[in-house]
């Protein structure tokens, strides 16, 4: 008898669901993906992080929103089919997404972690953006986005080591919120800390926050805040 168990998948999605409601092969999704065949094996089976880029891509192949691929998403319904040249069958709520050029790689990422237990990492608000990410469905035609990268599990499982968080500058925090708080350093010349983390309460005199992993609630006193961003939720960087 085997005992053997199938390893959890890191990354769960419904790729596979929909790819074979839609009766198409791995080798097919990669080559309307531009990928292989074996990375869509890795992706499908959640071994690879699923990136907005990949999910555009994907979704674009498969002909269903961004979001029918997210874990939490529902499954394809019953016996369903697609065809391109008859979208009338698609259901109602799986409306078909239509072809378009790919987004652009314009926003810039201003900053990564650098380590630590406590999730500290510095933006480059003054030296300029590390990188460029590609531009997400909901964030088109905005102004004033860029990201950072998390690096570290503090905020798992809200964003995993390594993906991107997306912020619209001048957007205000509310409890319940999560935020990127830029605080002073001992050091004048040196750059502000940046933290990633859910607020829980904003006064006069301090702001409550509160961490996932390992779970922690804290104060930092306002004297010692010199911004609060508003993280962007996947549903606004969407366009759901």
């Amino acid at each position: 008898m085997n005992n053997m168990t199938r390893e959890p998948s890191l990354y769960p999605n419904r790729i596979r669901q929909w790819r074979m409601a839609l009766n198409m092969s791995q080798g097919r999704l990669a080559a309307l993906t531009g990928t292989s065949q074996p990375q869509i094996d890795r992706l499908e089976k959640g071994e690879r992080r699923l990136t907005m880029d990949w999910v555009a891509r994907i979704a674009a192949a498969l002909s269903v929103p961004p979001a029918a691929l997210l874990e939490d998403a529902p499954p394809p319904p019953q016996n369903y089919r697609h065809s391109a040249a008859i979208p009338a069958l698609l259901p109602a709520h799986v409306p078909p997404v239509r072809t378009a050029p790919p987004l652009p790689r314009d926003v810039p990422v201003m900053g990564t972690a650098q380590g630590g237990p406590d999730g500290v990492f510095h933006l480059n608000m003054t030296d300029g953006p590390i990188d460029w990410a590609r531009r997400p469905p909901g964030l088109v035609g905005m102004t004033s986005i860029f990201a950072i990268y998390v690096e570290g599990d503090s905020m798992v499982p809200w964003r995993q080591p390594g993906e991107l968080v997306f912020v619209q500058d001048g957007r205000t925090p509310a409890p319940g919120n999560h935020v990127i708080i830029l605080t002073r350093t001992d050091d004048p010349a040196s750059p502000p800390h940046a933290r990633v983390k859910k607020l829980l309460r904003r006064t006069a005199r301090y702001v409550e926050l509160e961490q996932y992993n390992p779970h922690e609630v804290f104060t930092v006193p306002a004297e010692q805040i010199v911004c609060l961003y508003r993280a962007l939720e996947w549903s606004e960087v969407l366009g759901l």
